[in-house]
Parts: C-alpha cells; structure tokens; sequence
C-alpha cells in the first residue's frame, strides 16, 4: 500500500533531517564545529535506536553477502555526510534482496534530486521501484516535495507494471485506482480481479505472522475487496495485527467495538484497543509522519484512548497541516471554525478550507461553498459558492451535490434550472443523504423538474423517513392519511406521525393529536390529543395553541379552564391565528373567560379580517353596522359584507343583498340584490331563497317568472321556511308559476301554521271559520277555534 511504504519513509528520515540552519552557518567556528558533531551523533543514536534488530542482527550472524553491511553502511554515510553516496549504497543492498535498500535507496534519490536515476530504474523493471515511483507522482511535490509533478494517470501506469511482476501493495494500489476512479475510468469490474491479486498476496504475508499484511487482510474483508465484505473476519485479522503491535490495526478496532462492526459493540474494548494504539500514532507522529499527526489530533480531539484534549488536537492538526495534508488542513479549519481548541476564528478557518479544497479534498471544497454562500469568513459570492459546490460534486460528495441541487432549484448563485436540481438531488439521494431523499420525493409529489408520480414520491419519503428524516416522516404520514401515492391507511399515518413527533416535530405533534381527538387510525383518547397539542404549542406552533385553547374551554382531555383557554387562545392570536384571533373576539364580545370589551373584540375581528377570514369580515361588518367597539358606519359596514360575501360566505351574502334591497348604506339596488341573493340561495341559504322567490313573483331586479319564483320558495319551504310555506301555498292556491293544487295549498299553509307563523295561523282560522269554495274547505267551527288560540298564543293575547 503506497500509504504504508511512504509512512516507512517518513518514519526513518525523521531522524535525519537537514543539519539546522545556526550549525551550518557557524560550521567554520570551533562552536559550529562542536553543535554540528553534537546533530550528526545525535542523528546516528536516534538512527541506531531505530534500526537496533538490524545492526544487532548484522554483528551476530554470517553475512555473506554483505547487504546488511551495506544496509548500515548506507545510514551512517546519509546521517554523517548527508551525499549522493547513500543512495548508491542503499540501492546496493536492495540489489542483494534487502527491500528495505530500495525503498530508502529512491526515497534518497528523490532527496537529492536523483529522479531521473529512479525513472531509469523503474523502466528497467524494478517492480519495488516501479511502486515507489508511482506513489511519487500520485502525491506530487505540491504535497510532498519530491521534484515530481502529481500525474494520477502515471500513477496508474508504474502501479499496473508492478503489479504486473506480482507486488502486491501495487495490485492493490491498482484495485483502488479502478474502484475509485483515480487517473482512470471508474471501473469496479476491472478493480475486482486485482483485489483479488492483492488479496492472495496479503493473505500469505499474513499467515506468516506479517502484522501489516494482517492489517491489509482486514482492510479488505472490511471493505469487500477482492472478496465477500466480512466484518467477523476482518475483526480477527485486525485482532491479529492488534496483538502484534500494529497500531492502526488497533485504532481501528477501537472503531470497531465503538461501532459494533463485526464485533459486539463495546465501550471500554473501544477505549482500551484506542490507549493501545496511541504510543505507537505517538511515536510515528514526533517522528513527522503526517498522517499519523492528523490521526493524533482527532484522538485528544474526540478523546478516543486519551484524555479528551481540544488543544492537544489543534497542535497535532497543525504539525500535519504544515506538511500540508489535506485532512489535517480540514479538521484544522473545523477547529477554527467551531472554537474546539483554539479561538475561533472564521477567517482562519475559510483560509484553511480552502487550503484543503485546493488540493482536491471534497469535504473540503463543499465547505468553502458553503463559506461563499453564507458569507462566512469570506465575503458572500453565490456563485463562487456554486463553483466549489461543483467541484466537491464532481468527486461525489453527496453534501455538495445537495447544496448544488439546492442552488439551481432557487436559481442562486446560478441560472435557475429545476431538471438540474432534480438530478443533482437524486444522485445525492442515492448516495443515501436523507434530505437529498426528501426532497427527491417532494419533486415527484410537486413535479418539479420531473413529471409528477405520487408514488415514487411516497417510495423516496419512505427511504427519507426510515434514515430518520423528520420532514420525510410527516410527509409520509399525510401520504397515508390522504392517500396520496399509496392505499390510504391511518394507522400507517399515526405510526409516522409519532416517529416525526418524537423528534420534536410540532406539526407532526399537532397532526398526531388530531389523530388521537377523532380516533382516526388509533383509539381514541382526548387527554393524548391535549398533551399532544400541548408539546406542539410550547414549540410556538399557532395551530396548536388554538386547538389547545378550545381544549380548555371545552375541557376535553384536560379539565375544562376558560383562563387557561384565554391565554392560549391570545398566544396564538399574537402569533397571527386568524382562528384564535375570531374565537377570542367573540370572547371579548360576550364576556366569556374574560372581562367583555367590545373594542378589543372589533379590534380582534378587524385583524382577523385583515388575513382574509370570511367569518370575522361577517362580525366585523356586523360592529360597523350597530357600531359596536367601534364608531357606527355603514359605510365600512358594506365594504366588510363585500369582502366577505364575495370570499363566498352566505351570511354575508344575504346580509349584503338586503343592504341593496332596503337600500341601507348604499343605494337602493334590486339586481344586486339579487345577485346576492342568489349566491347564497345557491349555497342552500333558505331565507335568501325565500327573499329570492318573491323578486321573481314582484320582478325587482329580476325579469318577472312566477316559475322561477316557485322554484326558489319550493327550496326554502323544503328547509321548513314557514314564509316560504305560506307564499308557496298561494302559488299553488292560485295557480301562478304551478298548476293549480288547492290540497296541496292547504297542506303548506298548515305546514306553516304549525311552524308558528301567525299570518298563516290566521288566515287558517278566517278560512276554517267562513269556508272557502276555492280551497276546498266547508266551515268547520273547531278547527276556526283551534286556529284562533294558536294565534293568540303567539301574538300574546290575553282573553
């Protein structure tokens, strides 16, 4: 693995590095002399320390060809004279089968610009330099100044010939290089067979006791590389490099057991296999290993195996990131950004996030667009925003392919283009982001830049919703009570309502306890319902705290409370419930749970009004016209009867014809008032269907039709209108607008009578007493008397 020979690297020149700059400036003086002799033997005993098996094993055995000589050799002429002459002698013992000689041998090279001399060497065939050499123009001098320009593509091409010669940290390397789509199409067929390789190659190793091919063994059964994804497997061969030592291996069995991969999920095996690996991320890190500096800092930064230490992690992050490691870069700016560590500083942490995105990190690059877009730690610049969106995109963040989507579909930053943004969404979506899922299933609901499905709106919710996206969650929940998308089904409904509600959701809390109050799709039960809507109004949620209000004032699910009724009802009414704000006029109106106040109740009505609601245009009108709460006038009295009728409210409707009719606050107007009439006579409005019949039978502002006339009183008698009744008995009697029917005359008259109009009692008892020929009827004496107390009764005569 390129990673793990580019570490070993580090690892052995950390020790030699350049003489410091005072020692060899002051080398001509007898002190320079002195500090430089005190550099190079400390240099050779941290050299000595290092590689103390080797010298050990050099000294006691037979060597006779000579490579662990040269080997040493090698070292003490790079430590001391710091030449050309090293390489020749590493490159030496890597001729006489010590890797080891090549690795350190090109790494060398690279020091003292020797590239060609490694380029030649690759092309002669030399697989370990081939993979060397390859991971040099994978990184690139911008990252690790080896004189080598970054070339995924060569990359690539130096990694397959080692490949090729059977290396097999180069197979993999290729594996990746396929699989991640790295100087090549994306291609995990063509990855698959040199996983393969690699793993076969691992495996040997491993069963050999080769504690960093065990690591790989398990990186691979983790990952399913070249094999069937494993995670018990994988445990056991990190387990065994664990044992042996290697500390990633335990860092990420530390992973393991935190998260229950492969293995039961255990706090403390986490923390201890975590302090195992730390001496050893320690030891790699002072010896300048970037990536075990980065790894360093996220532990005392999470407190993974140590003492959770935000500074100590910020000192870490900031070791890797001046060797510029992208990752070291970007976890530095996510501590200047939040404040963990570190003063918290926007500006510092923009610049480092860009730091990070330039050299191809996505996470990164998503961040600086989210900078641009907020304007955070730089000035706001939408459409650099969508730029590094873009670029974080491209590389399938799926944060940024999000935020992108999120761009085209408001047109910021970027022309507006909602087919764009559906595809960005639903790549994210597949990615597994849940809101990208979300708001996939909200552009087949809506057909936002895709045509409208229901269904596959309900089947991304769903997706959403079980990631636990609340949004997603009541959403699916009104899918199922409405039955949009999917068979309707209420107890579905509940089930996502409360998953939305235990979140915290008000509108799911709300929805859910309407649920409970009708017993819709659950029992029943009125005191779940008011704590419900209680949860929801405490978030401020203005529908709530009315329904609440009228729990109160009902007492249903909690007792019954007009003062408690009252203050919920003025929250919501303060937060803009027209509702609350109607309810609570009308309570200022009669006194009810509060001290009566006409004003505050005109008051209430007229903001009420103000948001379009028909009924409080009605009472609004209404304290115009008697001027109540507010000072008399007919004139704004019509203007909120208008407003009201035409919103289509009935009352208004009638109310309004008859202000034409009798010309009362505005002029006298038969054909308005019919019009009027006959929009709440259509909404089934009996007393304007009654009013409508007689000016069809006078013809005021309508064309004279008994006919019509008899339509219109027969809908209001058939509501039981006692005028109408009685008006509709003289057509019949007549016979105008109807045939002539003297029984059925007879029959609405009486109807009306025993409704207790008093015209129609009256004139029963005029007809019973005289007789009437026309009609039908014969004297009758008892009937005449029995009319007659009827009247009285209800005109209050007393005999």
């Amino acid at each position: 693995m390129g990673k793990a020979i580019c570490l070993v690297v580090a690892l052995g020149f950390a020790c030699l590095a350049p003489m410091p700059a005072q020692a060899q400036n002051d080398s001509r003086s007898d002190a320079g002399i002195r500090r430089s002799i005190d550099y190079i033997s400390e240099a050779l005993k941290d050299w000595r320390k290092k590689n103390a098996e080797i010298i050990d094993a050099a000294l006691r055995n037979p060597d006779p060809d000579g490579k662990e000589r040269l080997y040493i050799d090698a070292w003490y002429h790079a430590a001391l004279f710091m030449d050309k002459m090293a390489v020749d002698l590493f490159l030496q013992a890597g001729d006489k089968g010590l890797e080891e000689g090549y690795q350190y041998g090109v790494s060398w090279c690279m020091i003292t610009k020797q590239q060609e001399r490694v380029i030649q060497l690759a092309q002669q065939g030399n697989r370990v330099v081939q993979y060397m050499l390859a991971s040099f123009y994978e990184t690139g001098k911008d990252e690790k100044d080896n004189g080598l320009d970054q070339d995924l593509t060569k990359a690539l091409y130096w990694y397959t010939q080692s490949a090729n010669q059977g290396y097999t940290e180069a197979q993999y390397e290729v594996g990746e290089y396929y699989n991640e789509g790295k100087g090549v199409e994306k291609d995990s067929l063509k990855a698959a067979p040199w996983y393969a390789k690699a793993l076969k190659g691992y495996t040997q190793k491993a069963t050999q006791g080769d504690s960093s091919a065990q690591f790989m063994v398990g990186v691979m059964y983790r990952y399913g590389q070249g094999v069937a994804k494993d995670p018990v497997k994988a445990v056991v061969w990190y387990t065994k490099a664990a044992n042996k030592g290697h500390y990633r291996a335990q860092y990420v069995l530390g992973q393991l057991y935190e998260k229950g991969e492969g293995v039961e999920k255990d706090s403390l095996k986490a923390a201890q296999w975590y302090a195992k690996s730390l001496p050893g991320y320690t030891q790699a890190a002072e010896d300048g290993s970037a990536s075990a500096q980065l790894r360093l800092g996220y532990m005392y930064n999470n407190g993974l195996g140590v003492a959770k230490d935000p500074a100590k992690g910020v000192e870490w992050f900031t070791k890797a990131a001046k060797q510029g490691n992208e990752l070291a870069l970007f976890n530095l700016a996510l501590c200047y950004d939040k404040g963990e560590g570190v003063a918290k500083d926007t500006v510092k942490a923009f610049g480092l996030f860009l730091q990070s995105a330039e050299k191809g990190f996505a996470s990164a690059q998503y961040n600086v667009g989210v900078a641009y877009k907020k304007g955070k730690g730089v000035a706001k610049n939408p459409a650099k925003a969508v730029e590094w969106y873009t670029k974080a995109a491209e590389q399938g963040n799926e944060l940024a392919l999000y935020n992108l989507a999120q761009c085209y579909n408001k047109g910021e930053g970027v022309v507006k283009d909602t087919v764009k943004a559906f595809g960005l969404f639903l790549q994210s979506a597949e990615k597994g982001y849940a809101s990208a899922q979300y708001n996939v299933g909200v552009a087949y609901k809506k057909g936002q830049g895709v045509a409208k499905n229901p269904a596959k709106a309900v089947e991304w919710y769903t997706k959403a919703a079980e990631h636990g996206d609340v949004d997603a969650q009541y959403n699916l929940a009104i899918c199922y009570e409405d039955g949009v998308g999917v068979a309707k089904n209420p107890a579905k409904a509940v089930e996502w309502y409360t998953k939305a509600a235990e979140q915290g959701d008000a509108k799911a809390q709300y929805y859910l306890a309407k649920c409970y109050e009708k017993g819709n799709g659950v029992e029943k039960n009125l005191a779940k319902a008011a704590e419900l809507y209680g949860k929801a109004s405490a978030q401020g949620y203005d529908k709530a705290m009315y329904n609440y209000a009228w729990c109160y004032r009902d007492g249903l699910g909690v007792t019954k409370d007009m003062e408690k009724a009252i203050e919920w009802y003025t929250k919501a009414a303060e937060k803009g419930n027209m509702y609350a704000q109607f309810d609570l006029a009308k309570c200022y109106e009669k006194g009810n749970g509060v001290e009566k106040n006409l004003t505050k109740a005109a008051e209430l009505y007229g903001k009420a009004s103000a948001q379009g609601y028909d009924k409080a245009m009605y009472n609004y009108a209404w304290c115009y016209r008697d001027g109540l709460g507010v000072t008399k006038d007919m004139g704004k009295a019509i203007e909120w009867y208008t407003k009201a009728a035409e919103k289509g409210y009935v009352y208004a409707q009638f109310d309004l014809a008859k202000c034409y009719e009798n010309g009362k606050g505005v002029e006298e107007d038969y054909a308005k008032a019919a019009k009027w009439y006959t929009k709440a006579a259509e909404q089934g409005n009996a007393n304007a269907q009654y009013n409508l019949g007689l000016l069809y039978s006078i013809g005021d502002g309508v064309e004279k039709d008994d006919a019509k006339a008899v339509q219109w009183l027969t809908k209001a008698a058939n509501q039981n209108h006692a005028e109408a009744l009685s008006s509709l008995a003289s057509k019949y009697e007549n016979g105008k607008g109807v045939e002539k029917n003297p029984a059925k005359a007879m029959e609405l008259l009486t109807k009306s009578a025993e409704l207790g109009l008093r015209g129609s009692q009256l004139k029963l008892c005029l007809i019973y007493k005289d007789g009437k020929a026309s009609l039908g009827i014969s004297p009758d004496a008892e009937k005449a008397a029995y009319w007659q107390k009827r009247y009285e009764e209800s005109s209050g005569i007393k005999r």
